[in-house]
C-alpha cells in the first residue's frame, strides 16, 4: 500500500508470482480507501474538522483517488500511501491468473479501538475470547470495508 501507481502494484504482484512456486500462497495487504477519514475521526477529530473546514478538496481528492503523498516529508504525517477499493486486489489476482482463496479484515470490528481493547487485556480470559471473536468474524463482508487493513490470500495456479 505504499505503491501509489497501479502499474507499480502490478509489477510487485508479478514479481511475487515469479518467485512463488506453483500452488504457493501470496498474501496481499491493503489499507481501506476510507481508512484515513475514519482514523482521523477516531484519533484526531480536531484535525479532521480543521481539514474539512480549510482544505476539504484535499480530503475528497484522497478519498476519490486513494493517493496520499507526504510531499513536505513531515515526520509527524503519514508516509506516502495508496488506499484501496476492496475489489482492486481480487481484480488484479484475476488478471494475473491467481486464485483468490481468502479475504479477511485484520482488525475486523476492533478497528480503531486500541484504547478500549487495552481494558480487555487486564483479563487474560476476556482477551483470549475477544481475539477469538475478532478472528471468527474477520471474513464477514460487512467488516471488510470498515477494517483498517484487509488481507487477500491468493494461490498461484500450477
Amino acid at each position: 500500500y505504499h505503491l501509489l501507481e497501479t502499474k507499480d502494484r502490478k509489477i510487485a504482484m508479478q514479481e511475487a508470482l515469479r518467485i512463488t512456486k506453483p500452488g504457493g500462497l501470496i498474501f496481499s495487504a491493503v489499507i481501506n480507501r476510507l481508512c484515513p477519514i475514519i482514523s482521523m475521526m477516531h484519533q484526531e477529530p480536531e484535525t479532521l474538522a480543521h481539514k474539512l473546514e480549510y482544505d476539504p478538496k484535499e480530503l475528497f481528492r484522497i478519498v476519490n483517488t486513494g493517493k496520499y503523498e507526504n510531499i513536505q516529508e513531515l515526520p509527524n504525517e503519514f508516509t506516502d500511501a495508496y488506499f484501496s477499493e476492496l475489489d482492486e486486489v481480487p481484480n488484479l489476482y484475476s488478471d494475473l491468473g491467481v486464485e483468490l482463496i481468502e479475504t479477511f479484515a485484520c482488525q475486523g470490528f476492533a478497528s480503531f479501538l486500541y484504547e478500549k481493547a487495552e481494558h480487555l487485556k487486564k483479563s487474560p480470559k476476556a482477551w483470549d475470547l475477544f481475539l477469538d471473536l475478532v478472528f471468527e468474524n474477520a471474513t464477514r463482508p460487512e467488516l471488510l470495508g470498515g477494517s483498517e487493513h484487509v488481507v487477500f490470500v491468493g494461490k498461484k495456479r500450477p
